[in-house]
């Protein structure tokens, strides 16, 4: 801490990139959960709503430490809960570069959170409830987000990944119950495809998840649907206990 007083009283730039990725010392600060390190540096007018080359903004870090004091500093300090739209740099397979539209919203990250007051917080703020968000909560198993987020009206059948996954066939496949359990509850689509067109109960029962199962034929799936193949999800699941 000494050092960084002395740095800024000096002068050093408070908003310097510190390594190849251009993180700023305050990204440095948030990230560890350094309190009094953010508080100085915010002092010193450090950007709030910087963001280094991956597009990681200072917010993300200060909500990915999990410290609700951190969140609260960058918040008063002026960072944005709302999503930004940057513009992504990277490389073609020839080595030219290629520049993409990017959209930052913090609530994907607070909805990873076990704690969420920071999640309650940035909707109340008018954060926007993504549907990513559902699905980042899904992978976490955490209930409580998911219900925060589908009370906010937030996407709940959106698809993720190479895979198409919604939400509920994640939390099918990979027997996250309480998940599922939120997301049956908000009303989830029970019969939506994934790219390959499996259900969610295809999937839970194609990988022998019995209690994901259970889950979704209470909730009434339907199991006539069929696959690719041909098989319905009842067939699926008969011959998953054979």
């Amino acid at each position: 801490m000494a050092g960084l007083q002395k740095a800024i009283k000096i002068g050093a730039d408070s908003n310097i990139g510190c390594n190849e990725d251009e993180q700023t010392p305050l990204m440095f600060a948030a990230q560890r959960g350094d309190e009094d390190a953010v508080k100085k540096l915010l002092q010193a007018k450090a950007s709030v709503n910087a963001k280094d080359r991956q597009g990681t903004f200072v917010l993300s870090y200060g909500i990915l430490s999990g410290k609700w004091s951190i969140f609260e500093q960058l918040i008063k300090a002026g960072a944005s809960v709302k999503p930004v739209k940057w513009k992504r740099e990277s490389y073609g397979d020839d080595g030219s570069p290629v520049t993409s539209d990017a959209v930052y919203n913090p609530i994907v990250e607070a909805a990873a959170l076990n704690d969420t007051r920071i999640l309650k917080y940035i909707l109340e703020k008018g954060g926007a409830a993504d549907g990513e968000a559902v699905f980042v909560a899904t992978q976490n198993d955490n209930a409580a987000a998911i219900e925060i987020l589908a009370a906010a009206k937030a996407d709940l059948n959106g698809v993720y990944g190479k895979n198409h996954f919604t939400p509920l066939i994640s939390a099918a496949r990979e027997n996250r119950l309480k998940a599922l359990k939120a997301l049956i509850a908000a009303g989830a689509d029970l019969n939506k495809k994934d790219r390959v067109g499996f259900t969610a109960v295809m999937g839970a029962a194609l990988y022998r998840k019995a209690d994901a199962v259970k889950l979704l034929i209470e909730a009434k799936a339907n199991l006539n649907v069929k696959s690719p193949q041909g098989k319905t999800a009842l067939r699926i699941t008969l011959e998953a206990k054979e």
